[in-house]
């Protein structure tokens, strides 16, 4: 999966209704590698699926937690690089989880990266003036509607500036892709 060797820590308080098979998270914060994330929301188990509604944010804005999820990016020597800028997530996982008929919950995720900037210890380039409004969503259950967009992004590798935007729309689906990089 995407979030191989993360390093993962979680706070929680759940309020546990055993009547009704739901589990609510009160006071949560949720550790992946360095990017901490503020979750709230419900779970409910029913006899034949799983009603979930979550929210998230990061409570704090910086570039270097966010992009320790990466897995290009963290390693071990990642304490000695350099970075700047800010970068916030926020988004929901809200819906009905089932195996038979198969049901996913839908999902709305956006990043928003300003001025990121990122050397690593030993290399003379920097990537600098990072610059991106990203959202992954997918409303259907069968995620046939799955869509990254990235309106907007901008970067400077040493001295070469790279520039564009791209768009996925039904990336499960019949997928459409457009976009340019300059």
């Amino acid at each position: 999966g995407y979030l191989n060797k993360v390093a993962v820590t979680a706070k929680a308080d759940i309020d546990a209704d055993l009547t009704r098979n739901r589990y609510t998270l009160l006071k949560n914060e949720i550790k992946l590698n360095e990017l901490d994330l503020k979750l709230d929301g419900y779970t409910q188990l029913n006899d034949r699926d799983i009603d979930i509604d979550f929210t998230f944010s990061t409570p704090n804005e910086s570039f270097r937690n966010f992009i320790s999820i990466l897995p290009a990016v963290y390693s071990k020597d990642f304490k000695n690089v350099k970075t700047e800028g800010q970068a916030s997530v926020n988004g929901f996982i809200r819906g009905k989880y089932a195996e038979k008929p198969a049901s996913l919950p839908g999902f709305d995720i956006k990043v928003k990266i300003n001025n990121g900037f990122l050397q690593y210890p030993g290399f003379n380039e920097t990537i600098s003036a990072v610059n991106a409004d990203i959202q992954c969503k997918a409303e259907r259950s069968d995620y046939k509607d799955l869509a990254i967009l990235i309106p907007v992004f901008s970067m400077k590798i040493g001295k070469d500036f790279v520039d564009g935007n791209i768009s996925v729309t039904n990336a499960a689906g019949n997928g459409k892709a457009s976009g340019k990089v300059h």
